[in-house]
């Protein structure tokens, strides 16, 4: 196993440390796929609080999900969305 250090760890949206682990499918909604190494990606807590961020969120997280998610997933994250 292989140890990553924090200091190692790159924002995936700037060149900023990222300490924030985000998951791209939120956890509430899909427990069974919170470890899953493809839902998540390492942001810096300014990019992290634009993904949560109540105005600028639906924008951002469309960003990280175009991005970052597997085309295969994609399809589970648009009827989450559909369905709130």
């Amino acid at each position: 196993m292989q140890v990553i250090h924090k200091e190692d760890y790159k924002c995936v949206m700037c060149p900023n440390r990222g300490a924030c682990e985000h998951h791209l499918l939120p956890r509430g909604a899909f427990p069974s796929l919170k470890n899953e190494s493809w839902n998540k990606v390492r942001l810096c807590s300014k990019c992290h609080d634009l993904a949560h961020h109540r105005i600028m969120s639906a924008w951002y997280r469309k960003l990280l999900i175009k991005k970052f998610l597997p085309l295969e997933k994609q399809e589970l994250y648009r009827d989450y969305i559909n369905n709130l």
